[in-house]
């Protein structure tokens, strides 16, 4: 018999198009079809469990796929095996600290860190600090999707200082293990957003409003840095503008409505094209329908005094998110100009909103005055006298 002829690499391409571009119409068509629209089998990654178990917990010693000892490592989350970061940090196992799933309390302040990184950059090192140093009697908790952390980093070494500081897992096979996302995150659905980013943000706004549905607490994003102590309230949000409530600062008791409905619609909401889709839009959404009186999108005039909906507070958004469009937003890096002073003395603000997807490359010196120096300078002190010593950029 003669050897099988091998496909023309010309019809193998016109496969991988139409295969491309029937999922890319899923995509589109996804938010109508509910949360059984799936990529098409022949894209799906390999290694994205999509059924089974869980992997393991690495709290339990159990076998898992690719976590230092065991674990529910997640690939397609972080794509990098933790036996590589021994390379790329130049360290050796005995720095490596493996960490486990601890779940919030209701009186907890959290943070999530999605980026699979090992250690801290040094804005989320300060805004770490801030939040501890203004909540000595409030436990302050970073869940990282990273299973260990490299505790010969120092601006780690910094965070961990404060007692009331406690590094977790977030595990998302025990985030997720609870109706109604269980079936959402075991699908792996969210895998179909448009890019890299896009995942990490599903996950993180996902896993945000879980916990605080579960456990309640107090959300901050890892790029807020507090001026002073958050308010008292059990239930507040803050806007982000006219049209948005943020979901990057969110304090509830566990089992609340508003947050119950919100899970629950998770599933038949998210947009993989869009990032926002079921963290500030569901939000605003959700908050307008249980309130369409009292919080009009938009408000006219802006508020100035913080608005009610049942037993939710909503704080004005210069409260939080004093920097907001463009134009101000490059107030906060640019340096002597007497933006920081005039910040620091004039601001009644609970916190500092840096808004690192767009201004990550913006560094500013710690020894030059601007508005993120000041305020570093003013909450976070260990973080800066640590970066003058070694690299001197925020």
């Amino acid at each position: 018999m003669g050897a099988a002829r091998r496909p023309s690499p010309h019809l193998l391409l016109a496969v991988l198009l139409v295969s491309l571009l029937l999922n890319c119409l899923l995509l589109l068509l996804r938010p109508y079809l509910g949360s059984r629209a799936l990529l098409l089998p022949s894209f799906r990654p390999r290694w994205v469990p999509l059924a089974g178990p869980p992997l393991g917990d690495p709290g339990r010693g159990e076998a898992g796929a690719g976590a230092p000892g065991g674990g529910a490592w997640l690939p397609h989350l972080c794509p990098r095996p933790p036996g590589h970061w021994r390379g790329v940090l130049g360290t050796s196992s005995g720095v490596l600290r493996r960490l486990s799933w601890t779940p919030p309390r209701n009186d907890t302040i959290f943070f999530l860190q999605t980026s699979c990184a090992a250690a801290f950059t040094a804005r989320e090192a300060c805004a770490v600090e801030s939040a501890a140093r203004h909540h000595p009697r409030r436990p302050v908790q970073v869940f990282l999707t990273s299973p260990v952390t490299n505790t010969s980093h120092p601006l780690l070494q910094v965070v961990e200082r404060a007692a009331n500081v406690h590094l977790s897992w977030l595990d998302l096979e025990q985030v997720f293990s609870a109706p109604p996302l269980r079936r959402w995150h075991q699908a792996r659905s969210w895998m179909t957003a448009s890019t890299g980013y896009n995942v990490a943000v599903m996950v993180s706004d996902a896993a945000r409003l879980e916990l605080l549905r579960r456990f309640g607490g107090t959300y901050l994003d890892l790029d807020s840095l507090t001026l002073r102590p958050l308010p008292a309230h059990d239930n507040y949000l803050a806007r982000l503008s006219d049209r948005l409530i943020s979901n990057g600062v969110m304090s509830f008791q566990p089992a609340h409505p508003l947050i119950q409905k919100m899970v629950a619609d998770i599933p038949n909401t998210w947009n993989g094209m869009s990032y926002t889709s079921i963290g500030a839009d569901l939000l605003t959404r959700h908050l307008h329908l249980l309130c369409p009186r009292a919080l009009a999108i938009p408000p006219l005039p802006p508020p100035a005094h913080p608005e009610t909906c049942g037993d939710v507070t909503v704080f004005p958004g210069d409260l939080f998110f004093p920097f907001i469009n463009g134009t101000d937003l490059k107030k906060i890096f640019m340096v002597e100009r007497g933006y920081g002073p005039e910040f620091t003395e004039s601001s009644q603000g609970y916190a500092l909103h840096l808004y690192n997807h767009l201004t990550s490359k913006a560094a500013v010196s710690v020894s030059r005055e601007s508005v993120l120096r000041d305020v570093a300078v003013r909450q976070c002190p260990g973080v800066v006298e640590m970066l003058a010593q070694r690299d001197p950029f925020l």
